[in-house]
Formats: structure tokens, sequence, C-alpha cells
């Protein structure tokens, strides 16, 4: 792996665990949150504004996914204000494989392997 990789994900991480700490120490936590989502927004919108729009198939699918990321975040938000965080977090991390695998054998057509 080279440094430029490594020095990247290390970044990742310490920006992901970064942004989950700071809800957590919010008086708001889904008041932060949601500050948070529309910012990220903000920057994707601007990102989005020097490149083409996406084929009308893939609306669905666009808007979709952030309705799902939007609650997801808002729940976890809920999860903060109830729970600690050594114990929301890994819960919510670990939660989202899970439910991928559900949607994806029960409403989508994939099937899994014997050793998936």
């Amino acid at each position: 792996m080279s440094v430029a990789v490594l020095l990247a994900v290390l970044g990742a991480a310490l920006l992901h665990a970064s942004w989950n700490a700071a809800i957590k120490l919010q008086g708001s936590k889904v008041g932060g949150m949601l500050a948070m989502t529309f910012g990220q927004g903000l920057i994707g919108l601007l990102v989005a504004l020097g490149r083409p729009l996406p084929s009308v198939e893939a609306w669905g699918w666009i808007l979709g996914s952030a309705l799902v990321h939007t609650s997801y975040q808002i729940f976890l938000a809920w999860a903060y204000e109830k729970g600690d965080l050594s114990r929301v977090y890994p819960i919510a991390r670990g939660s989202a494989p899970l439910m991928v695998l559900v949607v994806g054998s029960v409403l989508l057509p994939d099937r899994l392997a014997p050793l998936e």
C-alpha cells in the first residue's frame, strides 16, 4: 500500500470518528446531525454542479438513497441521545451490512452462495 493511500485511509478514519464524537457531544444530537447533513448536501451540490446530470433512470435510486441515508443519520443521532457512544457506534456500524443482506435477498434478486 502506498503512503498516499495509507494517509487517505487514516484521514478518513479520523474524520469519521470525529464527526460521530462531535454529534455525541452536541446538546441536540438530532439538530446537530441535521445541520451536518445539510452541510454535506451543500458540498455535494457544489461538486455536482460541475458534472453532467444523472440519467432519468438513476433519480429514483438517488432519492431513495438520500432518504435512507438521512433516516439512518437521524436514528443514529436519536440513539446517541439515548445511549453511550461506545455501545451505539458499533451496533450502528455493524447493522448496515445486515440491512444490505436482508434488502438484497428479500427485495432484490440477490442470491447468496452457501459461504456468504
